[in-house]
This record gives C-alpha cells, sequence and structure tokens, in this order.
C-alpha cells in the first residue's frame, strides 16, 4: 500500500454518530442563530432584545431605531411573546446612487418564551431613543428568599 493510499484509507474506528432529522435541524438552527446579522434575508431583520426580570415584572428592550411606536404589535399568550413589526425605508436619496447601504429594513417578527407567566392585559410600552421597552407584570410574584 502506498503512502497515498494511506492517507486516503478511512479509519474504521472512528465514532459514527446517527443523527435523527430533528436532531440535525436542531444543529442547523443553532449555526444560523450563532452567525446572527450575517445570514438576514433582505427584508426581513432580526432587532436585538434584552430580557430582565425582577420579581414582579419581565422587561423587554428591543432595539429599533428609526421606528414609530404605531409600527408594533405585541402578542402575549401565557409565558410567550410574539412582537412583529415594520420598518420602512423612506427614500431620501433625491441624486447619486447609494454606494454602501447597511441599514436594515424590512419586516421583523419574534416570539421569545419568558422565563415566568406574565399578564398580556396590563403590558406597559414604551418607545424612547430607538428602543421599545415592554413590561409585562408576572402572574405569579417571586417571593423574597
Amino acid at each position: 500500500m502506498t503512502n497515498k493510499q494511506n492517507l486516503m484509507k478511512r479509519q474504521e474506528i472512528l465514532p459514527q454518530i446517527n443523527y435523527d432529522l430533528s436532531t440535525f435541524f436542531d444543529l442547523f438552527l443553532d449555526i444560523l442563530q450563532q452567525r446572527g446579522a450575517a445570514i438576514e434575508l433582505p427584508d426581513f431583520w432580526t432587532p436585538k432584545i434584552d430580557v430582565y426580570e425582577s420579581s414582579t415584572a419581565v422587561t423587554l428592550e428591543i432595539e429599533v431605531p428609526g421606528m414609530d411606536p404605531q409600527d408594533f404589535a405585541v402578542r402575549v399568550d401565557g409565558d410567550l411573546i410574539n412582537i412583529k413589526g415594520e420598518k420602512c425605508r423612506v427614500e431620501s436619496l433625491t441624486e447619486g446612487a447609494y454606494t454602501r447601504m447597511e441599514r436594515r429594513y424590512g419586516l421583523f417578527e419574534r416570539t421569545l418564551r419568558l422565563s415566568s407567566e406574565v399578564n398580556g392585559q396590563k403590558t406597559a410600552t414604551m418607545y424612547e431613543h430607538g428602543v421599545l421597552k415592554i413590561t409585562l407584570p408576572k402572574i405569579k410574584v417571586d417571593l423574597p428568599v
């Protein structure tokens, strides 16, 4: 056997992992999530969200500059929150052409599972400096330890 054949021979003792389709799909989604904005579609974007909680509420801060509060739709169902919106591009270019365009426009939709069940009827929202802040009171308040 020549050296070239040795290099190309597959070792049979290497561990083989058989993935079922759902596991493979989960791995694929994990890779996509890690890649982040590099794979966003042209008319669909993903705003960044910070989620934090206190003993009485869960708060989300969503980075969405250049939008108005009426551009959002928020729906709460138990411990799930769905946020939809659309950031429209205003044509301000009157002469010439873009040589670089980095700002994102189009639709977005995010659904998150929250750490606690919240009361969607008492949602407080505030939009300031390009950040949408949504405060959701918890149904079961955490007792201090």
